[in-house]
């Protein structure tokens, strides 16, 4: 049986159960040579989607009918990303003559193994005569029929710089929530090759570890506007229940759990399968400094907070040279001992004088210009002890150093406001309540990790300022004036009442008597 383009359009015309029959009918050496005849056509076309399960169709299907040029991809393990980006810019390289395709990966050895692993299984029914030439030492694919290349690179340790220069028709950031510097990447070395050729920018990964990670802010931008898509490892038909079960079993999720988080019903508990399996951008527990921070404790923690008529104000710094200038502004509310933080500065490498404006500015703004708060820095370092005396000597605002002794200790009680819901925190404190959710350590367990690049690093800063500020509260002294709670004072009760510590539950929530004929006796008494 000879076979062209006709017969092919006839037997896909045909409802899917009539095209089984005919197929069937065929011989099993007529069966084979169709199906050859299918995949060269396939391959000289680059029509390369049947290679594609259900959820990578869908994914193909959003970027492409999003016409914009950039697109994110968050999605769980096993759903088959890498395979998809990769057959994805194989089938451009075929389409379009002379196309210049990038994959980028975190490091030069991820790409020499996706060459050498999912290259491989892709191509692996490409006609000889059609198969591109690989180069192991630049990492090129070359299809010799449409002249085009593309080229698996890595980004980490400085490699980025390396790939300046040359236009680029699309480029694809492979687990870029794992790539350094990833802002850096992507505005000077991604953006300004696409620049002449209108190329897509093509964004996938996992939830980075640390949330914080430019990633998720180039996801929240690009999901705020739709050219975003998110799958979970419910999405993956390739991969049945059962292996699914053993792989949420292994991260040590609950067995009775696991149906109703397949269905939907419950959401994971660990981190990691709420992080890789759910695409939750959550911190591991184990790396987090406040892991006390959860989704519950921010529902209870972030809210407005009625300000008292009294209470003491308290703003604490965190000065940066190379990291941000973080700055927290406070006060503590003695009747309901509460730390109340209302509002916050986040500042890239700020002058003096921008530090001392803007300090002014929100203190008056808040609390007016007779509030007198007490101020805190850290002071370490060689420029702060001089930085209080020029805030002093300059600004007139008066700064302390802040007790820096035991640090382990002040994040200790950092957490202990946390878990207590001591903590207040107004919701226009993005910054804050941000570092909190994704504030790891360093490798050493020492320190904050530093993360991001360029104006978006930092050593999460405002946590910091946290942890000096709930040191440094004075949580005994009364702000009140004395005459407030007196007897006909203004908070006071009145004359002839008496206050029973043993009768909050029995009267009126307060522990007070009525002016009762009991209530007139007892007072004579006292």
């Amino acid at each position: 049986m000879d076979y062209d383009i006709g017969v092919l359009q006839h037997l896909a015309s045909l409802p899917q159960s009539e095209q089984a029959r005919v197929i069937a009918a065929l011989s099993p050496q007529d069966r084979e040579r169709l199906r050859a005849y299918t995949r060269r056509q396939a391959w000289e076309n680059g029509a390369l989607s049947y290679k594609w399960h259900a959820t990578q169709q869908k994914i193909d299907a959003a970027v492409t009918q999003s016409q914009r040029r950039q697109f994110f991809l968050l999605c769980s393990r096993r759903t088959g990303k890498t395979y998809y980006l990769l057959c994805r810019l194989f089938s451009r390289a075929i389409r379009q003559p002379g196309a210049r395709l990038l994959y980028l990966a975190p490091f030069a050895k991820d790409a020499a193994e996706i060459a050498n692993d999912v290259a491989v299984r892709i191509l692996e029914d490409c006609p000889e005569d059609l198969r591109p030439d690989y180069n192991s030492q630049t990492k090129e694919f070359v299809f010799k029929r449409t002249g085009s290349i593309v080229r698996l690179k890595g980004v980490n340790n400085e490699h980025a710089r390396q790939l300046r220069g040359g236009a680029t028709d699309e480029i694809v950031l492979d687990e870029c929530g794992s790539m350094d510097s990833l802002s850096s990447v992507v505005s000077d070395v991604c953006l300004p090759m696409t620049m002449t050729t209108g190329g897509l920018l093509l964004f996938a990964t996992t939830p980075a570890e640390a949330p914080d990670h430019d990633a998720r802010r180039i996801y929240d931008n690009l999901a705020a506007s739709d050219p975003a898509i998110k799958f979970t490892i419910r999405d993956t038909p390739h991969v049945d229940d059962a292996e699914k079960t053993v792989i949420l079993r292994e991260l040590g999720e609950e067995p009775a759990d696991i149906p109703d988080m397949l269905a939907g019903r419950k959401t994971p508990k660990t981190t990691s399968a709420q992080r890789e399996y759910w695409c939750y951008w959550v911190t591991d527990a184990s790396k987090a400094v406040v892991p006390e921070f959860t989704p519950q404790a921010q529902s209870e923690i972030v809210r407005e907070w009625p300000r008292p008529e009294y209470y003491q104000t308290y703003v604490s710094m965190d000065p940066g040279a190379k990291d941000k200038t973080g700055v927290l502004f406070a006060y503590w509310d003695w009747l309901n001992a509460r730390i109340v933080i209302e509002d916050e500065l986040l500042l890239t490498h700020p002058g003096t004088d921008r530090i001392a404006a803007e300090i002014t500015e929100v203190e008056e703004r808040l609390w007016g210009p007779a509030r007198d708060p007490r101020r805190f820095l850290d002071s370490s370092g060689d420029g702060g002890l001089r930085l209080i005396a020029d805030m002093s000597r300059l600004y007139d605002l008066r700064f302390r150093p802040a007790q820096k002794d035991n640090s382990m200790a002040a994040v200790n009680l950092m957490r202990h406001s946390v878990a207590t819901r001591e903590l207040v925190i107004h919701p226009r404190c993005k910054h804050l309540i941000r570092q909190l959710e994704s504030a790891i350590w360093n490798n050493s367990a020492k320190d904050f990790a530093r993360v991001g690049d360029g104006a978006n690093q930092h050593h999460f800063d405002l946590v910091a300022c946290l942890k000096y500020l709930v040191r440094s509260v004075d949580r005994s002294s009364n702000p009140y004036p004395g005459s407030y709670f007196a007897v006909g004072g203004r908070f006071g009760r009145k004359p002839g009442t008496w206050v029973s510590p043993k009768s909050r539950k029995k009267n009126d929530g307060l522990g007070l008597y009525s002016d009762t004929p009991l209530g007139r006796k007892l007072a004579k008494r006292k």
